[in-house]
């Protein structure tokens, strides 16, 4: 019996053990230690020490956390982090582009900063100083980023030398071979004296130093070092004040020096002689503070009078405000209003349209409505950029639909004026780079018809490049891109006012070429914006080229393009279940569009033409959606939505809100009332995936055909005259094969448009169907920038030549 509940025992400690170890382990935080004292650090004796080690080591201990360190060189550190081998990265400056990286907790420990170190005997005094210098700096470090910012606004040249350690910098300046070096003031605190080297007076970047974690995958560990970190920070003698005293140093008493015995000496000296004049000045004083008095009775008449003045200035100015908004809303509303019908409308009939050169126009059609659009944009965000409103949203961006999404827009206005619009950009251009592509659309917009505008013969080309600033990491890039013309150019002297708002080149005649002068204005700002640079070479006579560089772009995965990519439907796919919808808008061509949007659907559409009427009708049908217009008259949207609101029958009803407003404060009201708000113009998808969101609906997946080249296909039947032509015909083709190899690898798409007309007219000429097809099939991969099709079609050029090949021999 014994023996059996000792057996008992012992496995009941077996289990014990190996859970507490399960738990051990599953509490286990990879840190990442690389060597920056007194942050954190491992000494001569293999010891993990400094100020962020102490304060995170005793959160763990805390919390149960076991600490497996992972020592690494800084930029490995950060490579780590970034695919998630180690958990968590100490001593890091927090910046916001690193946010977008990886996940920091809030709370800083501390707040370090870029210091310039030199020699003892160095001339430099101030970072004008600098010109021609040779500085030490650590790759890729935020401080030496900053500094060499400071120095390209400053306008000043230096010789950079690159080193892997803040210990290498200190040595470069020691051995006299860097007239100075970048470091951080902690990491100078505890090392510039064993190598020698001084403070200068160039201090910059102040920066916190946080935790970084992996993003997305440490956020309840995140919350826990804050809350850790709030409450160490309450009471001076928790051990992160500890931590502070021991590695950064707190001053102690000092001696005082004989100098300053003297200086209290002067100064009562001083003292004695100041109250002394003080009793003599008093008289003085006295007299002169009657004049003074009836000095002050006059100013404070004139500064009641001035601040009437400004009072009434000020509501003069708010009145002045008030009616520039109203403006700006008006006109918003009256032009996306009929642009909802234009574009609307042409999305319904391009539905039911199949000849493709109607398909042609009508996408012409929907891309110039977007562009008309950016005219009202234009001005909307000039306001918002001199107030220092306008704030830039970053997605993933795919830049070829954009550059062939131009040249849908400017394909009309080029061929109405006879001119050759050019697209070159390398096939192996990035296909997704993190930008705000409404902003990057309104450049390209801009200085494309500016570029069509003032051009009447010859090209308009749009060229797009990109280079990496460092060629070991590909995660940023320069985006390199330029408009060129043949138009009339701009003179040298008013290369610089074309970007100042309302200017345009003098002797331009308004009449011939219309503008406001906005367009360049809010492009180089925009420019701006992104990190980026613009500038403009041009000759009377002959033409302009615009060259644009956005830096430090960073490339976003296609995981998360796709993502980012508007959700594509097919509408066939789709089925309501029997619902009602109520549709209330005044302008009965907005209704007429919904109806058309979904005619196809089993819905009943039940229409009001105000609020007080929608009203009437919700109460009379119970509908189960109500798409509502919010400016109307009678009684509009916001009275309308706040009535329903207070309706028992109705107050769970979905409401979607259809507006042309643009103004911030308009949206905010509005997604207080409503639950959902789509803005004019309203497309067919915008308005099918807010009703999948409230209404029951059931979707059937369809296999979608991929695109492929034209299969090897010998049984054409072909008239005899054509035969005759295929042995000239089949040597044409394999003269060509050099050539169409040399443009897989130029990757220059215009040149692959130029070689597949060539094809399609060498199809017509020999009256051979399959170089027709191929032809158009491969120019259509190029204007689309479909990189994959381009490469098939081009890898399959010389089954073309077996074809006729194979065709000869058939027929003899």
């Amino acid at each position: 019996m014994k023996h059996r509940n000792l057996s008992g025992f012992i496995i009941f400690v077996a289990g014990l053990v190996l859970w507490m170890g399960l738990a051990h382990t599953a509490h286990a935080v990879k840190f990442g230690l690389h060597q920056n004292k007194p942050l954190n650090f491992r000494d001569d004796d293999g010891q993990v020490q400094g100020l962020v080690i102490e304060v995170f080591t005793h959160i763990a201990n805390q919390e149960g956390w076991d600490i497996e360190y992972d020592p690494c060189a800084w930029a490995d550190c950060l490579d780590k982090l970034n695919k998630g081998e180690i958990d968590v990265l100490s001593a890091i400056g927090y910046t916001a582009k690193r946010q977008k990286i990886y996940d920091f907790n809030e709370t800083p420990l501390i707040t370090n900063w870029g210091l310039l170190v030199i020699q003892p005997d160095s001339e430099i005094q101030s970072i004008l100083d600098l010109e021609g210098k040779s500085i030490a700096v650590l790759k890729r470090a935020g401080h030496t980023v900053a500094f060499q910012k400071r120095l390209k606004d400053f306008g000043i040249n230096v010789n950079y030398l690159e080193t892997d350690g803040f210990k290498s910098v200190l040595q470069m300046v020691h051995e006299k071979k860097a007239d100075g070096g970048v470091v951080n003031r902690l990491f100078a605190s505890q090392f510039i004296h064993d190598y020698e080297a001084v403070r200068s007076s160039i201090i910059f970047n102040p920066i916190e130093i946080r935790y970084a974690f992996t993003k997305d995958k440490h956020q309840e560990m995140l919350k826990t070092v804050d809350r850790h970190l709030l409450e160490l920070r309450k009471s001076q003698d928790s051990i992160y004040y500890q931590a502070l005293d021991r590695w950064i140093g707190i001053a102690g008493k000092a001696a005082i020096p004989i100098w300053l015995f003297w200086m209290l000496g002067i100064l009562a000296a001083g003292m004695v002689t100041f109250f002394g004049g003080m009793v003599l000045l008093r008289r003085k004083v006295q007299e002169r503070t009657a004049e003074l008095q009836k000095a002050h009775d006059f100013l404070e008449e004139r500064v009641e009078q001035r601040t009437q003045e400004l009072k009434i200035a000020k509501e003069v100015a708010d009145s002045a405000n008030q009616a520039k908004s109203e403006f700006l809303a008006n006109m918003s509303h009256e032009i996306r209003t009929p642009m909802n019908a234009i574009l609307g409308f042409s999305e319904i009939i391009k539905s039911k349209v199949q000849e493709p050169q109607m398909q042609h126009y009508l996408e012409s059609i929907h891309a110039s409505g977007k562009s008309l659009l950016s005219l009202i944009n234009d001005i909307l965000d000039l306001s918002k950029v001199e107030a220092g409103k306008l704030q830039l949203e970053y997605k993933p961006v795919a830049p070829q639909q954009l550059f062939n999404e131009m040249r849908i827009v400017f394909e009309q206005r080029t061929k109405e004026k006879g001119l050759e619009f050019m697209i070159d950009v390398p096939v192996d251009f990035p296909q997704a780079l993190l930008l705000d592509e409404t902003r990057l659309r309104q450049i390209l917009i801009n200085l494309i018809g500016n570029a069509v505008k003032f051009t009447e013969s010859g090209y308009v080309k749009l060229a797009a490049n990109y280079r990496y600033p460092d060629d070991t990491d590909h995660s940023t890039l320069d985006f390199i891109f330029s408009v060129e013309d043949t138009g009339k150019g701009i003179p040298e002297n008013e290369k610089q006012s074309i970007f100042e708002s309302f200017t345009q080149v003098k002797g331009q005649k308004t009449s011939q070429f219309g503008g406001t002068g906005l367009g360049l204005a809010i492009t180089k700002r925009l420019i701006e914006m992104f990190n980026g640079e613009i500038n403009v070479e041009s000759t009377l006579g002959k033409g302009s080229t615009f060259h644009i560089i956005l830096k430090d772009v960073e490339v976003a995965s296609l995981k998360a393009l796709e993502a980012n990519q508007p959700q594509r439907i097919d509408f066939h796919s789709i089925q309501f279940e029997n619902s009602k919808i109520l549709i209330a808008d005044d302008i009965d061509f907005n209704r007429d569009l919904v109806s058309g949007f979904l005619e196809d659907y089993k819905l009943t559409l039940i229409e009001a033409e105000n609020g007080k009427e929608a009203i009437a009708m919700a109460k009379e049908h119970h509908p189960h959606l109500i798409l509502l217009d919010m400016k109307m008259p009678v009684m509009d949207g916001y009275e309308t939505a706040t009535i329903l609101r207070n309706e028992e029958d109705l107050k769970s009803v979905p409401i979607i809100a259809v507006s042309a407003s643009a103004m911030k404060k308009d949206e905010e009201t509005i997604h207080s009332l409503c639950n959902a708000y789509l803005k004019k113009p309203v497309s067919k998808t915008d308005l099918i995936l807010a009703l999948m969101k409230f209404l029951p609906n059931t979707v059937t997946k369809e296999d979608v055909e991929v695109s492929k080249p034209p299969p090897f296909d010998t049984s054409l039947e072909l008239p005899p005259e054509t035969l005759e032509k295929l042995p000239e015909l089949l040597e044409t083709l394999n003269n060509k094969e050099e050539e169409c190899l040399e443009l897989s690898k130029q990757n220059e798409i215009h040149k692959i448009e130029s070689f597949a007309a060539e094809i399609q007219k060498l199809g017509t000429d020999f009256e051979y169907p399959p170089l027709n097809h191929w032809g158009e099939e491969l120019h259509s991969a190029a204007i689309e920038f479909d990189i994959e099709k381009i490469k098939q079609y081009l890898l399959n050029f010389k089954t073309l030549s077996l074809q006729v090949k194979k065709q000869i021999e058939n027929s003899k």
